[in-house]
């Protein structure tokens, strides 16, 4: 059993870079958790691709956004740990949008990592009397899959912005691939059990 992140690729053509609303300073959608948000109109991205290109289909950053061919992809896999909220993609300077996109939030935050394995610099140090990790990040990470627990999709908790999947789902994205590709990249990881 093996894991990797899932990342948008830097070759991929138009990220996103701006978002036009304010979630307030309780909602992350990195966190892991059940977002309580309740939106009237779909969230608004700004995006630099032309009118006749397709935007891509997945997107990092704070708030993730993906197309509904990556969620179909998630159903097929059976994996459904995860919220959706209408988004539309914008490039004002042509005064096109793409509608049918999702804001993403992945419910599930896990302490996956093999400390004694995984090797990375301490951004912010936690508490464990508070419960609180310390946020890393990463040169090299290494899961102990007895934590994981059987999830497909997971944020790990000391280096949350990593969106993590089991290898098994891998199949799915190359059998699934559309014609204009993911826009994504795939990074193995090591899984060693902790002793």
């Amino acid at each position: 059993m093996g894991y990797f992140i899932l990342g948008e690729s830097l070759f991929h053509k138009y990220p996103t870079r701006d978002y036009y609303f304010d979630l307030g300073s309780n909602i992350s959608f990195l966190s892991g958790r059940y977002l309580k948000l309740k939106i009237s109109e779909p969230l608004k991205f700004e995006i630099a691709c032309p009118a006749e290109d397709h935007p891509g289909h997945y997107f990092s950053g704070t708030v993730p956004v993906v197309s509904p061919n990556f969620i179909e992809l998630l159903q097929h896999a059976s994996i459904d740990n995860f919220q959706l909220f209408p988004a539309v993609l914008t490039n004002s300077k042509i005064n096109k949008e793409w509608s049918g996109f999702f804001a993403f939030n992945v419910i599930g935050l896990i302490n996956a990592a093999n400390k004694e394995h995984s090797k990375g610099a301490i951004l912010m140090g936690g508490s464990d009397d508070e419960g609180v990790p310390a946020l890393i990040d990463y040169e090299k990470l290494v899961i102990d899959p007895g934590k994981v627990k059987g999830a497909y999709m997971f944020r790990e908790l000391s280096s949350p912005e990593l969106l993590i999947f089991d290898d098994r789902i891998e199949d799915y994205i190359k059998k699934h691939r559309p014609p204009e590709g993911w826009g994504i990249t795939v990074t193995k990881l090591e899984s060693i059990s902790s002793q």
